[in-house]
Order: structure tokens, then C-alpha cells, then sequence
């Protein structure tokens, strides 16, 4: 082979090697606001909180449809500490003490010191979340804190299956203890409607009041709910 060529393949080889990679999917991680606050400010970053659950469908448009778009992945990880923070594990119903995430889906986007800048509880599509990271990321620390309220309750025309709302009081890997659960709550509210409902991958036996079909309905019962010191999420179909 002649030295020239030698050369050449040479170059293009340490290349390859030193060219940057691009990830192909966004480093959500599993620790508390202490640990992200530190890894925000030390890396210069903001904070990205999404709330997830296993038998949440429009939580699964979101992943799948939304967070494997490219410049969505590279807006997020060059700018944010990604939390994915599932409300059925001990992590993220910490960091729903902190932000109070009633719906699902939820995207939290906060300073790296944790404090609130903007929050989407909808299914929101790509150009929409780009738009609001834009916002966020370019966002002067002096000027306002919150993305107009227009932005925090964005409309989607993304579909998902049906139009109405549960709330989720409980979820259980044995169906036994949603049973007894389901007793309980049923003694409590014997008025209201509920339902024992299999979802997700590892086949949780969720707890549910059902029947909303309207946001007044379904806020007014969870208000009601949390003061009797019931904690509820609720879910939007």
C-alpha cells in the first residue's frame, strides 16, 4: 500500500474517533432534587422532570412519539438534568411532594436550584415542547420566572383513545392488597364509582375512582380527596 494512502486512512480513522457522537436517547435520571440541583448547577444546566407511570398511555405517546425525535433528545440533554420520575416508586413520589403533579403526563422544567420555571400537563406535540425549551434554556434569570399561561396549558392535537379522566388512588403488585385497598376506599366514599384496572408491563392492579368527563368534575373530586388526606393522581384519556 503507498504511503499516501496509508496516510489517508489514517486520518480518516483518528477522524472517526474524534468525532462527537450524538445520543441517540435522553439520559433521564433516578435521583432526588439534592443531586440534580448539584449536577444543574455544577454542568450550568436547568432541570427536566417527567412524570411517568407504567399504565400511563399518553405518557407512552410521549416517550415513543416525542422523546426519539433527535433535536428534541439534544435540546434536553445539552441543557437539562433529565429526571424521569415514575409516581409509583419512592423517588418520584418525592419529587411529587415537591411539584405536586396531579395529572399525568407532567413535564416539570425548573432552575437547577429546583424552583418552578414552566409545567406542561398535556400531551404536548414536538414543535410545541422544542418551542418552550427554547424558551426556557434562553430564559434571562432576572426576568420573569413563568412561560405565559397560554404556553403552561398548551392544546394538542395529538390523539389518544377516549376523552374522559380517572383518578388513580393506589397500585399494587398483588391483587390481593388492591382488593383490600379497593375495600377500603369504597367504605370511605360509598358514594363513587371504582374500578380495579390491570395496566402496564408489570401488570399493576390499579385502584380507580372513574367516571369523569369533564376537568371540573374530576378537579373538584380531588380537591375533595386531598382533604381528607387521600392522595390522588389524576389520569387524562
Amino acid at each position: 500500500m503507498k504511503p499516501t494512502i496509508k496516510r489517508l486512512l489514517l486520518s480518516l480513522s483518528l477522524l472517526i474517533i474524534y468525532l462527537p457522537l450524538s445520543a441517540n436517547s435522553i439520559n433521564f435520571n433516578s435521583i432526588d432534587l439534592k443531586e440534580a440541583a448539584s449536577q444543574a448547577e455544577k454542568e450550568g444546566k436547568k432541570v427536566y422532570v417527567n412524570f411517568t407511570a407504567n399504565w400511563c398511555l399518553p405518557c407512552k405517546i410521549i416517550s415513543e412519539s416525542i422523546y426519539t425525535d433527535s433535536e428534541v433528545i439534544d435540546l434536553i440533554n445539552s441543557n437539562f438534568v433529565a429526571i424521569s420520575a415514575d409516581v409509583d416508586s419512592e423517588n418520584g413520589m418525592m419529587w411529587n411532594d415537591l411539584y405536586n403533579a396531579n395529572y399525568l403526563p407532567t413535564i416539570i422544567l425548573a432552575k437547577n436550584s429546583g424552583h418552578e420555571i414552566t409545567r406542561i400537563s398535556k400531551v404536548p406535540q414536538k414543535q410545541e415542547l422544542i418551542s418552550i425549551l427554547k424558551k426556557v434554556i434562553d430564559e434571562n434569570p432576572e426576568e420573569k420566572e413563568e412561560i405565559s399561561k397560554k404556553e403552561n396549558n398548551i392544546n394538542t392535537n395529538v390523539p389518544v383513545t377516549k376523552t374522559s379522566f380517572d383518578i388513580q388512588l393506589g397500585a399494587f403488585a398483588s391483587e390481593k392488597n388492591a382488593i383490600n385497598f379497593f375495600n377500603d376506599m369504597k367504605a370511605k366514599l360509598p358514594n363513587d364509582n371504582f374500578r380495579i384496572l390491570k395496566k402496564g408491563a408489570k401488570n399493576l392492579h390499579c385502584v380507580l375512582l372513574t367516571g369523569f368527563e369533564n376537568t371540573s368534575a374530576v378537579n373538584s373530586k380531588l380537591s375533595e380527596l386531598k382533604s381528607g388526606d387521600i392522595q390522588a393522581f389524576i389520569i387524562e384519556y
